[in-house]
Parts: C-alpha cells; structure tokens; sequence
C-alpha cells in the first residue's frame, strides 16, 4: 500500500523532532485527535518503513552513522570539563541508543505482598 500525501507529510515532520502529535498537526491532520492519529500512523508497517528510509537517507547525505553518535556521546558523558548534568544526559543518551531502557514484553509485575496486617479492632 502505497502512502498518501498527508502520511508522507507527516513522516518527513516526525524525523524532525520525533514529536508524533505535532507532525500529525503539521501534516493536515486534525488537532483534536492529532494524539490518536499519530498513534495510529506509527503502528503502519509502510510508514514505519518510510520513517527509517529517511533516517537512512539523512544519515547518508551528513554521512554519520549509529556509532559515530554513540561514540561522541559518550565522550562527552567521560569529558572531564563537561558538567555533570550534561555527562549525564550524554550517558542516559548512550543507554538509550543500545536499548538499556527496553523493557521486555514478557516480563511479570511483582505481585504486591502484605508483610503485615494492621489489626481493625473492632473499628
């Protein structure tokens, strides 16, 4: 399935600044149900793989890759003139390009344990 106008529109605004619901907004679609609709566009196969072809695309035209952007990180998040808000930025960064903060699917909620019971007494 081939994408329309608005859907291309709203691709080439999402990897801007990755902010769904403003590229929805910016691409004709209606501001009362921007949220939902970007939702939607960014569970479309075609558009997910529109969105990654202009990642590639822009990585290829400033010729950085994925490890360039880690690697300068996470000089930054070692550099001993940086401040300590900005080493830390840089490292949460790092951790989230290699998918540290990822949850898995499959994992379990802890089930909630009473250690003790506060008796009513009567009340």
């Amino acid at each position: 399935m081939a994408l329309n106008d608005r859907q291309i529109r709203f691709c080439k605004e999402y990897v801007i600044d990755f902010n769904a619901t403003r590229s929805a907004i910016e691409a004709g679609y209606s501001e009362e149900s921007a949220r939902a609709t970007s939702s939607r566009l960014l569970t479309n196969d075609n558009i997910q793989k529109y969105i990654q072809k202009l990642q590639s695309d822009k990585s290829k035209e400033l010729n950085i890759t994925f490890e360039d952007v880690v690697s300068k990180l996470y000089d930054i998040g070692n550099k001993e003139q940086a401040r300590d808000g900005d080493k830390i930025k840089a490292l949460e960064q790092v951790a989230k390009l290699l998918g540290f903060y990822e949850k898995d699917n499959n994992q379990k909620k802890t089930d909630t344990v009473t250690i003790f019971e506060i008796p009513d007494n009567g009340r």
